[in-house]
């Protein structure tokens, strides 16, 4: 009784998280757009370079000591060499929030309040990285338009290629080495 107004159990769409991972498929993937990949991540690396080494340029003394920490934390980042990737951290960098990364470097608010958050900018500092933060927007859409990234997961995964091969399984994986698409604030 009352069966008409249950609702039907809908069956779920399988996402490209639950197909398996072919890494021989991913690396010729890479290889095939290593190119194009590596001049996209150089050319964001300079837009980003620019913008870091304004943002310092308003840094308080102490501002600069967390900035200089945040910055070794970052390059320190997950290995790329080392062992193989398990299936769970190649899963991670293809399909681990890439919209928070468009985010990031698109709505500058966002990222505004983050580093606002983070450095304790004063209102005046605030409104010179909102300033530097429209000028590097400005220059990735303007690079995006001249010569968008061949595939944004394989531009997050492409720096791990030699940790696709024989894969690790998630259960042996210690748990030091594992790692995430972690949302971090960066500058």
């Amino acid at each position: 009784m009352g069966a008409e107004f249950v609702r039907a159990r809908q069956t779920e769409t399988p996402t490209l998280r639950d197909r398996p991972i072919n890494r021989a498929d991913l690396i010729k993937q890479i290889d095939s757009l290593k190119p194009q990949l590596d001049d996209f991540h150089s050319r964001m690396t300079a837009i980003d370079a620019e913008f870091e080494q304004k943002f310092e340029e308003l840094l308080t003394p102490q501002q600069h000591s967390i900035h200089e920490e945040h910055s070794k934390k970052r390059q320190s980042g997950p290995p790329i060499s080392g062992p193989p990737l398990t299936n769970d951290e190649v899963s991670s960098l293809l399909y681990g929030q890439p919209e928070h990364t468009l985010l990031r470097d698109m709505v500058v608010g966002i990222r505004l309040d983050s580093l606002t958050q983070y450095y304790h900018l004063d209102d005046a500092q605030r409104e010179k990285v909102r300033s530097l933060l429209k000028d590097r927007r400005d220059k990735v859409i303007a690079l995006i338009d001249s010569s968008p990234a061949p595939s944004v997961s394989l531009l997050r995964l492409a720096p791990y290629v030699q940790r696709l091969a024989n894969p690790a399984s998630d259960a042996q994986a210690p748990s030091a080495q594992k790692f995430s698409a972690r949302r971090e604030v960066t500058t």
